[in-house]
């Protein structure tokens, strides 16, 4: 426990070298990269875990941004979130490479007070990944969807997520046509997701999908073919100018359909945006 509080607060030591400013890398990121970068030091302690199990995550919450930093509403003044936030470092790590993390630090530290996470973040997908950050955060939201014993793929997706809770789903479908939206769980932006599940009805072939996101603002969205065993599949809906969009994916081989909208609107904010959907 000690060496891992160590390593944490190591950390933010080297933070303020990249840049001290504290206006400047906001402290949902600071505590995302030092709850991550402790893992990294002592892989077997796993004490990050635990933040995944509390409330609010990026789990049982995905529909939250990813800059999500707020006291708990029932009077607890703990901001479990940035610390389960370790999550999205840990991706960056994960689907680019070690390195992801610290050369958004770098860039923060070569940027002054002009330093913008979001911007920075954007700047080194683009400059070292040919990579932006719309897709880094459809990603993130399909990955967020594999965890728990349940859902966890260790091979495709968070290599640790078997030690997770399952990420909490929106809506389950089975009979068809039928139609949804937001509910009480309407995402915002950057990185806000929900996850639809579609189960099969009869012996039909295929599942369509479409979806139409709230006007002037960005989004992106997938379908997610998932099976276990195997990895699953994905495929994006192209959305329009309207944030309209459709797509199709066969039944065989899934053992079930996911829908995973996801806000990545930064900036300006983005918060509880409405979206309609419909299954046929």
């Amino acid at each position: 426990m000690l060496r891992y509080v160590v390593a944490h607060e190591f950390n933010h030591a080297s933070q303020f070298r990249y840049n001290a400013a504290k206006e400047v890398a906001e402290r949902w990121w600071y505590e995302n990269t030092a709850t991550w970068m402790s893992n990294v030091c002592y892989p077997d302690d796993n004490l990050y875990v635990g933040f995944l199990y509390r409330y609010p995550t990026p789990l049982n919450r995905p529909d939250l941004p990813i800059t999500n930093d707020f006291y708990v509403s029932n009077g607890d003044t703990s901001r479990n979130y940035v610390y389960a936030g370790a999550i999205w470092p840990m991706f960056l790590h994960e689907y680019y490479n070690i390195a992801c993390p610290r050369r958004v630090w770098e860039r923060i530290g070569q940027r002054g007070k002009d330093a913008d996470t979001l911007i920075d973040i954007g700047y080194v997908l683009g400059m070292y990944y040919k990579s932006n950050l719309a897709e880094a955060l459809r990603q993130y939201a399909v990955w967020r969807y594999f965890t728990g014993e349940e859902r966890a793929d260790t091979v495709h997706y968070f290599s640790e997520s078997h030690l997770w809770p399952t990420s909490a789903v929106l809506r389950t479908h089975s009979e068809y046509p039928d139609t949804g939206d937001q509910g009480d769980r309407a995402p915002s932006g950057p990185g806000g997701a929900n996850f639809i599940k579609f189960l099969r009805q009869g012996d039909e072939e295929a599942l369509e999908l479409s979806f139409d996101g709230q006007d002037g603002f960005n989004w992106r969205a997938t379908m997610v073919g998932c099976r276990n065993p195997g990895q699953s599949v994905e495929r994006k809906i192209d959305l329009d100018a309207g944030n309209q969009g459709s797509a199709k994916m066969g039944w065989d081989g899934n053992d079930h359909i996911v829908l995973v909208p996801v806000v990545t609107q930064w900036p300006p904010p983005a918060d509880s945006l409405t979206y309609t959907y419909t299954a046929e």
